[in-house]
């Protein structure tokens, strides 16, 4: 189990490294926290909502965009077919590509908070709101790539990731009303906790976390099992 876990490991990294769309992804967060740098904000901190949005983005690109192209090849070249028919395959495939996402993912934000300013978002507090979002988008993007036939099959998930979940902060400047459903919906997504988190909530947006993570994998699982069905 642990050389299969391995042998996905070093195939997936190698994968991401020749392949420029995902090699974008990965860096596609970098270069828009070092143009948000430039930003000119006479001085003050850089407004929170970018460092929110920059997170969600973050996830969304290096793990969503990713995951779901990795899996999408496997769908496409007809080896996920047997990987589900090998539970230990399939389990041993996706804990590989966690082990190399998993640290991606946090270099790649690590790196980002770096360059904005504000490392204090790896505290106790907030890390492991982190980890749980990481969790959602794993898990979201690991049953969005199921669905998919081929890598191009999955734009319209990546968007849904995208602008839905990991641009959710910017609701704040389409929609004033608190009372508007529509803003109270994208309140409760994963990556606007962390706005709660940081003005002080911990109890609400942990509990809200945790049901998006179970949610995601109940979503990830109906999809696996559907898949086992059909063969």
């Amino acid at each position: 189990m642990r050389h299969k876990i391995m042998a996905v490991f070093m195939l997936n990294a190698k994968e991401i490294i020749v392949n420029m769309s995902m090699l974008t992804s990965l860096l596609l967060p970098v270069v828009m926290s070092l143009m948000f740098q430039r930003m000119d904000t006479a001085g003050a901190p850089m407004p929170f909502i970018v460092i929110n949005v920059i997170i969600g983005i973050t996830f969304a690109s290096t793990l969503g965009a990713i995951l779901m192209g990795l899996v999408a090849e496997e769908n496409e070249h007809g080896t996920m077919e047997h990987m589900i028919v090998d539970r230990q395959d399939m389990a041993a495939n996706f804990l590989g590509k966690a082990l190399l996402l998993f640290p991606a993912a946090f270099l790649i934000l690590g790196i980002n908070l770096i360059v904005l300013g504000y490392m204090n978002l790896l505290s106790i507090t907030i890390f492991p709101a982190l980890v749980l979002i990481w969790l959602f988008f794993y898990f979201s993007s690991a049953g969005f790539g199921m669905l998919s036939n081929s890598v191009a099959a999955t734009s319209l998930f990546i968007m849904i990731l995208l602008f839905v979940f990991a641009m959710s902060p910017y609701i704040d400047f389409l929609i004033y009303d608190r009372n508007n459903i529509i803003r109270q919906f994208f309140e409760l997504t994963p990556v606007y906790q962390i706005k709660h988190i940081e003005g002080g909530s911990l109890a609400g947006p942990y509990i809200s976390l945790i049901l998006w993570v179970l949610l995601s994998l109940v979503f990830f699982m109906t999809v696996f099992n559907r898949r086992t069905k059909s063969l």
